[in-house]
């Protein structure tokens, strides 16, 4: 783990970081000359994202945190304070889907899923908020989903987090925005990431795996592109809210 305070370099925090949507921006922004801190349970893959960027001349370091535990974002907190003074932006990834019908459901997938796609975003955030606003305040990026504003069946719980967290994320705007803090939803559709692959249900994994292969789902670079868009606008400009979707798969006619 390096722990580094650099006071002309911007400081981002990414939960999820290990994969997906959450190491296509730690790469990308750390391109960008941003300082990385990285957050999730996978220490050997963040060990790794944080080796390749550092060997590239960035500037990374990592926590193992268990977002579902409060001790453990308390603690990852108490440690990034006494290294340093401000954070620029903090980008609320990790989440976890485990869609079933509500008839089949287990308790413990909707009560992980209330807790790390809402109640441990809510806790970091009010958290992190004293580092966020200190000198002239930054960006929170939450990055949601398209079940934030539609919801389909066998995803009710999910849906259900991803609704509240649009709430609060609003709710959170309109608290901080006097303190140059800007609060942006960001809500893809299917992306291509490893969430699949994590769900418990037999079935409901299967019947997703097949769902995707007829669809060209978006990468996880479009989705780190367009935080970087948001981050590096004028500071008069905020995005509230931003819905990504594919584009349908291009027709080929024949004449």
């Amino acid at each position: 783990m390096i722990i580094l305070n650099n006071d002309q370099e911007k400081v981002c925090i990414i939960t999820g970081a290990s994969s997906g949507i959450g190491k296509a921006t730690a790469l990308l922004l750390a391109q960008h000359k941003f300082i990385v801190i990285l957050i999730s349970r996978n220490s050997y893959e963040l060990n790794s994202i944080c080796n390749d960027i550092n060997s590239s001349g960035g500037i990374a370091s990592y926590f193992s945190v268990d977002l579902a535990d409060s001790n453990s974002v308390e603690n990852f907190v108490h440690t990034i304070s006494k290294s340093y003074k401000k954070i620029d932006v903090l980008i609320n990834n990790a989440g976890d889907m485990q869609p079933s019908p509500i008839e089949s459901a287990k308790f413990s997938d909707w009560e992980n899923m209330v807790t790390v796609n809402l109640l441990s975003v809510a806790k970091l955030t009010k958290l992190l908020l004293p580092l966020l606003i200190f000198e002239g305040g930054g960006n929170i990026i939450n990055i949601l989903s398209t079940a934030a504003y539609e919801a389909h069946e066998n995803f009710s719980i999910y849906s259900a987090t991803k609704h509240a967290l649009r709430a609060f994320s609003e709710s959170l705007r309109k608290e901080v925005q006097a303190s140059n803090i800007r609060v942006t939803c960001l809500s893809p559709s299917t992306v291509d990431t490893h969430l699949i692959s994590k769900i418990n249900d037999t079935s409901m994994k299967l019947k997703s795996q097949e769902y995707i292969k007829n669809i060209e789902p978006l990468h996880t670079n479009d989705i780190a592109e367009s935080i970087i868009y948001i981050i590096n606008l004028e500071d008069r400009v905020q995005i509230n809210e931003v819905v990504i979707r594919p584009m349908p798969r291009k027709r080929t006619y024949q004449s």
